[in-house]
């Protein structure tokens, strides 16, 4: 049973309910305060999803919502469609989520917009910037769908709307850094650099390259969000990898083409690939050598994407090298290239032809 009824002084519909369960004997009670932009039929459309509910579990065609704790405990092991570093991210974000809501939000169907919202603004109070707020709302978002297939409820995370994000900061190498780092870092530390210069592989997807993902002139690997792509090998990179498989003599397909170079006594012969802090530690400590700006293995992804869009490649193909969903992705982040690099390409219009 549902009832609606108007808070005057807080401009808000109230929704209260009330479901026992017939075979378990659970009961259910609730009440939820609808966002201020929701109307009289948002709030009757809210209620009859409630009654429909109730139906469905008198009549045994559904079972009364789980807690917020139970919920994220299902959520997490069934989200398996990330890689285990995301799924990781949502899980410190969902518990960070549900350990700030009110007392009494303790069933998924207590949740509202405005628990979503003041999280999200709490966020912002605290500093962090819109692109990382955004990126607690996709893993909230994500379990709200899941919470409406699952439990058959309202999708409240569909009032709460993704913040507008500046242009992100990123550090981006000269070609006079380029040349420093190759010129005064170590054999194993140039190796790493240039193949990374000349793929644009995510840090993880470096350090998670086996062999078997090398087919020839190319890589053929799934990267992040379980996207499938082919990069292309160029000279530089076959002759990185002809002198690491010739050094290193791998047994198996299955071993990782970057090792980790941390490893003493006994542990050296041990097999482990690279570590992402492995590598930005490299980083750094080329960086300082070769008496430049600090810089990161993500700044080698920016280098080949800047180099290809200068030379003239089209966006689509080098969002398509990146691993990138959307084309909009890779313009934001490379935007930068435009005004330099593609003045007076429009002067052609101006001029008159001669008869």
């Amino acid at each position: 049973m549902a009832s609606v009824k108007f808070i005057g002084k807080l401009k808000q519909w109230q929704i209260r309910w009330h479901i026992t369960d017939p075979v378990t004997k659970k009961i259910e009670s609730g009440s939820k305060l609808l966002p201020k932009r929701c109307t009289r039929l948002d709030a009757d459309r809210f209620a009859e999803q409630i009654e429909e509910h109730t139906r469905q579990v008198k009549a045994g065609q559904a079972k009364l919502s789980d807690s917020v704790l139970q919920a994220i405990d299902i959520w997490l092991k069934n989200n398996l469609r990330h890689t285990e570093r995301t799924q990781g991210l949502y899980k410190r974000i969902i518990n960070k989520f549900q350990q700030g809501l009110p007392s009494g939000v303790r069933r998924i169907t207590q949740l509202s917009a405005s628990d979503i919202q003041n999280y999200i603004n709490g966020l912002l109070s605290a500093g962090l910037k819109n692109r990382t707020c955004n990126a607690h709302l996709t893993a909230i978002k994500s379990f709200c769908r899941f919470c409406e297939q699952h439990y058959q409820i309202i999708n409240v995370s569909r009032a709460v709307v993704m913040l507008k994000e500046d242009p992100p900061d990123a550090r981006f190498l000269t070609e006079s850094e380029y040349e420093k780092i190759l010129a005064t870092g170590s054999p194993a530390s140039r190796d790493r650099v240039s193949f990374a210069a000349n793929t644009g592989l995510r840090v993880t997807e470096l350090c998670n390259l086996r062999w078997a993902d090398i087919n020839g002139a190319s890589i053929t690997f799934t990267g992040k969000g379980r996207v499938r792509r082919i990069v292309p090998l160029n000279t530089a990179c076959l002759e990185i990898l002809e002198r690491l498989k010739e050094k290193q003599k791998p047994k198996t397909n299955d071993e990782p083409v970057f090792r980790s170079q941390s490893l003493h006594g006994e542990d050296k012969r041990k097999i482990i690939p690279m570590t992402r802090s492995g590598f930005g530690m490299q980083c750094r400590s080329v960086a300082k050598k070769a008496g430049i700006e600090c810089f990161g293995p993500h700044s080698l992804r920016h280098r080949f994407a800047t180099e290809l869009l200068i030379r003239g490649t089209p966006i689509a193909m080098v969002s398509r090298l990146l691993g990138h969903k959307s084309v909009r992705t890779t313009e934001s982040v490379y935007i930068h290239v435009l005004p330099e690099h593609l003045r007076g390409l429009t002067d052609c219009l101006c001029e008159v032809k001669s008869e």
